[in-house]
């Protein structure tokens, strides 16, 4: 049994400052928890290969390669402003330039 002084060092320790009157609901919830993760350190692990992950499933990267689209134009007359084929953006130094 984990007990209600062993409730409150755990409690304090984890700097949960939790009321008397709910200390002793919580210490029940907190026992249920270590039987059952002492159920699971019973269960005969050898030759188990870890699991880390839900899935199998794997990133896949493609190659990143620079391309021209062809959609600059097209792309700049969506913008509010542009200038020698880039985006024109107010100045946000104060140096008095545009």
């Amino acid at each position: 049994m984990l007990g209600i002084d062993n409730f409150e060092r755990l409690a304090k320790l984890a700097k949960l400052n939790i009321a008397a009157d709910r200390a002793a609901a919580f210490e029940a919830d907190i026992q249920e928890i270590v039987s059952m993760v002492q159920q699971l350190q019973e269960v005969d692990t050898e030759g188990v290969q870890p699991t880390y992950f839900g899935n199998a499933l794997e990133n896949i990267y493609r190659p990143d390669q620079a391309k021209l689209s062809g959609k600059r134009e097209a792309f700049l007359a969506n913008t509010p402003e542009s200038q020698d084929g880039f985006i024109k953006v107010p100045a946000i130094l104060e140096s008095g330039e545009e």
